[in-house]
């Protein structure tokens, strides 16, 4: 094997560990992403669900009016 087919395996070599390692960083921030919004939308479901439970008991008392 010569010396310029050497350094063009390795360089090409390099790019996939950088293609890989940018790959892997864009995945993490995906899962961080996603955990971050899983988070927003069980906050925003719990609120909608005291909202329902606090106009339920205003209006439990006069549903059989």
């Amino acid at each position: 094997m010569s010396i310029p087919s050497v350094v063009t395996e390795m360089a090409t070599g390099g790019a996939d560990v950088d293609r890989l390692y940018e790959d892997i960083v864009g995945a993490e921030y995906s899962i961080d992403r996603t955990s971050a919004l899983r988070n927003d939308i069980d906050d925003i479901r719990a609120a909608l669900e005291a909202q329902v439970a606090y106009l339920d008991s205003l209006i439990g008392p006069h549903r059989h009016a």
